[in-house]
């Protein structure tokens, strides 16, 4: 994964993933404009919700799919929050300590214009 990220080991445990951020995610979120920054917290909470506990389950809470032929070790991922934001991210879980590595954010409708780019 990338070198310029930002680890967040939370509460981890034998259940739980540790959660590493690239710096364009740090750098999306800190440019979110004044009316947006309510999302922050959000974003957090589903981050916590569903990629440290269950990163490969959808549930109803968690909108998240696996992008279908993708050849890579470790496949992307996608996570949505709401109609707002889509978060891009891998699962590392064949290591001592399995985490999320976060690659992006996007707004919902720059996401899935580059759906097709992301394999």
């Amino acid at each position: 994964m990338s070198e310029d990220c930002v680890k967040d080991s939370g509460n981890a445990g034998d259940d739980t993933y540790e959660i590493t951020y690239d710096e364009r995610v740090i750098k999306f979120l800190d440019g979110l404009d004044r009316g947006e920054k309510k999302y922050i917290r959000i974003i957090y909470e589903k981050i916590e919700f569903c990629l440290r506990h269950h990163p490969k389950k959808p549930s109803a809470k968690c909108r998240l799919s696996m992008f279908k032929g993708s050849k890579q070790k470790y496949p992307p991922y996608h996570l949505h929050v709401g109609e707002l934001f889509v978060i891009f991210y891998n699962v590392v879980d064949d290591v001592q300590t399995p985490y999320v590595y976060i690659s992006n954010i996007m707004r919902f409708g720059v996401a899935h214009d580059r759906y097709s780019k992301i394999l």
